[in-house]
């Protein structure tokens, strides 16, 4: 049967997805020696009559023009590839990001950290700063509109709103071109952009739910509203950092003109380090058979030289704040009392400055007591602060000024926490003359290396640790080798297996059971166990299925021969009930015709 080509150019691997203005599939480009694969938005307008149809072909052309800037100007918007129309579609063909959705994200690894949540804000805040830069409003930002790019763990907003709003075009009553629908999401979307007024920062409050959704696994439509303001209430705990609650707190007040203006005022919060409080000097407990011992400034610079005290009742003088910041106070020593005249007068004697005021009392008879020599109490030692953190080193060098341009150069990537320090001022550290490069800061180890994961992929050298300036701290190194697996290298003249089984499910998934059974290797169509009647047998049991969806897919291992892939599916049945497993894939290469064939499986979970 003749393979349907759309423009004559783009064959349908499966569909991707589907709205109310049309649908969106993954291609393959067979005018491309590579055949790259492309993503194709298929859209309809609601238009009837002939003048508002062309008011859509101008808006559309417009919009297209739009995107194909964006994609060309930033490298984290994907590229349009072409535009077009054919039987009263329109068609957009995009750059295919290969990576998961931040929904994707949450469904297979759980909620992010705070730390997670922060460097994802930082790497995407400056896109759409760039976006509202060109007078644009994204308009749909969501967790299903932002993928984690696979091969630099970067953020992609993608499903530009615009477009869609194209479709909708209508002409009113007085003959004005209008819309007929509020693009956007409900939960995500403001309360102006619900009325179709969207400002940049109805973006802004998109993008704070989504990062609570990546925290808590809530939806907006799960958390409360306070009736009186209208501000979303949602949960935290003491994991996340206080600094980004405010940032999120902002992002997402009701009202415009109590959240951030733009992108880069709510980057540059993100971007503002909290206070630490101050925390209150430890005061020494000195052992005593004496009552509370309050020592002078410079006391243990006083003479011990023993004195005489003819005192029964003594005028205390008003407390006051020496020049060096001490408090002068009485004292009780050995049960004896030391007249604050005493103690005033060697306060005096140290700065010269403070005017005590002493009341003088009657001196009666009594016969002179020695008294004792007080014991000298040793001043503490202060304690020096110890400084500490832990960061993600990227690079050490020698020449600060190369240091400097590979800073330079991180910051320029979207890394705007990327920072410098002197090695040898923490003390636990190697202690060589290196200025080190480090991608972020972080209060928590976990933090760090959640970063790491990502980041390591593309940077083998990148590693944890712990910096201070005890020099008894361990250094916690942990290195990209650690904490990420190493991805198997496919031989260039062979097609991803990963693909292979990708393109396996979307096959069946759009109902192709032949092209699925003959993707089966031999051996597998005979098992008599798993299909004792052949192809009846396999086509039986997907009849079953109304979909099946994959929800990750890692490439094992790969050899010449054959290859194992891991993949975790999804499937809808047609008896309304849903089911997972979790597959370990055999490929064997078929050198005769040059493609991976499934040879076996085995289960996981």
């Amino acid at each position: 049967m003749p393979m349907t080509l759309i423009n004559r150019r783009y064959r349908i691997l499966h569909s991707i997805g589907r709205g109310g203005f049309g649908e969106t599939f993954l291609v393959e480009d067979t005018q491309m020696p590579s055949g790259r694969r492309c993503v194709l938005k298929q859209l309809k307008s609601t238009a009837t009559d002939p003048q508002t149809t062309q008011l859509v072909q101008e808006r559309f052309a417009r919009e297209a023009a739009i995107l194909e800037f964006l994609g060309e100007a930033h490298p984290q918007i994907p590229t349009l590839y072409a535009y077009f129309t054919e039987n009263d579609r329109f068609y957009l063909a995009q750059e295919w990001i290969e990576g998961q959705t931040l929904t994707e994200r949450l469904q297979t690894r759980g909620t992010m950290s705070d730390g997670e949540v922060r460097q994802l804000l930082v790497n995407l805040l400056p896109v759409l700063d760039f976006i509202h830069s060109q007078g644009i409003v994204h308009r749909d930002i969501k967790p299903d509109n932002i993928i984690l790019r696979d091969r630099d763990g970067l953020t992609v907003p993608i499903d530009f709103g615009a477009v869609r709003e194209t479709m909708g075009t209508m002409m009113s009553s007085s003959g004005n071109p209008t819309s007929s629908i509020i693009i956007g999401t409900p939960g995500f979307m403001s309360s102006e952009q619900a009325a179709g007024r969207p400002i940049y920062s109805s973006d802004l409050y998109s993008l704070g739910l989504t990062a609570i959704f990546l925290l808590t696994g809530k939806l907006p439509q799960a958390l409360s509203i306070d009736p009186r303001t209208g501000k979303v209430l949602w949960p935290s705990d003491a994991r996340i950092e206080a600094g980004l609650k405010q940032v999120l707190d902002k992002a997402i007040e009701h009202h415009p003109r109590d959240r951030y203006a733009t992108a880069s005022e709510m980057l540059a919060a993100l971007q503002t380090p909290q206070p630490i409080p101050p925390q209150a000097p430890q005061t020494p407990v000195i052992p005593s058979t004496a009552a509370t011992v309050a020592v002078a400034p410079g006391w243990e610079n006083r003479s011990n030289t023993p004195s005489t005290v003819a005192a029964t009742t003594v005028a205390a003088p008003p407390t006051k704040k020496s020049n060096k910041g001490g408090l002068l106070v009485g004292a009780i020593i050995g049960g004896v009392a030391i007249g604050a005249s005493i103690a005033a007068l060697a306060l005096r004697g140290d700065s010269g400055k403070d005017d005590v005021s002493v009341v003088p009392s009657p001196t009666p008879t009594v016969e002179a007591l020695p008294t004792p020599t007080p014991t000298p109490i040793p001043t503490p030692t202060p304690t020096p602060e110890v400084r500490s953190f832990y960061f993600l080193a990227d690079s050490a060098y020698a020449d600060r000024n190369n240091a400097e341009r590979r800073l330079q150069a991180l910051k320029n990537q979207g890394y705007t926490n990327a920072g410098s320090f002197w090695l040898p001022d923490y003390a636990n550290l190697s202690g060589k003359p290196y200025t080190q490069v480090y991608l972020d800061r972080f209060s928590n180890r976990d933090d760090c290396i959640d970063i790491l994961r990502t980041y390591g992929r593309d940077n083998a050298d990148a590693y944890c640790a712990f910096a201070s300036s005890d020099p008894n701290a361990p250094t916690e190194r942990i290195t990209t080798r650690d904490v990420v697996a190493q991805t198997p290298q496919v031989p260039d003249n062979r097609p991803s297996p990963v693909n292979a089984t990708r393109d396996y499910y979307a096959a069946i998934d759009r109902g192709d059971i032949i092209l699925g059974w003959n993707t089966l290797s031999r051996a597998l169509q005979d098992d008599s166990n798993l299909h004792p009647n052949g192809f009846r047998d396999y086509e039986a049991w997907w009849n079953q299925v109304r979909d099946v969806r994959v929800e990750d897919l890692q490439l094992f291992d790969v050899a010449e021969e054959e290859s194992h892939v891991d993949v975790k599916l999804l499937y809808f049945m047609k008896s309304g009930e849903t089911s997972r497993d979790a597959l370990r894939i055999k490929w064997i290469w078929d050198r005769y015709n040059n493609r991976w064939v499934y040879d076996d499986a085995t289960y996981l979970n």
